[in-house]
């Protein structure tokens, strides 16, 4: 069950009022593991994702997915999945990929 601070928070949400960063920082780390910024950018690498499945050009991925340019696109690739987007994608083609050691 809720309690009183987390419906505060939703409450605050739905009306569409900035919520206080000292409030939903924490909530969210605590119910969801991660902080909003965090979530956030897992978010957009998880559309981007989805978009480079239909799409030849990073740049075209990155401005439909929301990034400023490809390069903060490459830098989320490096920093979440460990490899970059070309070598994302080659190892998306490979008949039966092999785990990275």
């Amino acid at each position: 069950m809720p309690d009183g601070r987390t419906c505060l928070v939703f409450r605050e949400l739905e009306r569409g009022r900035r919520a206080d960063v000292t409030v939903l920082g924490p909530f969210t780390r605590a119910n969801i593991g991660v902080t909003p910024k965090e979530f956030a950018r897992g978010a957009r690498l998880r559309r981007a994702l989805t978009l480079s499945s239909t799409s030849t050009s990073w740049l075209r991925v990155a401005l439909d997915a929301g990034y400023y340019d490809h390069a903060h696109l490459i830098a989320d690739f490096r920093d979440l999945v460990g490899l970059t987007p070309i070598a994302f994608a080659k190892r998306r083609s490979e008949p039966n990929p092999q785990p990275r050691r």
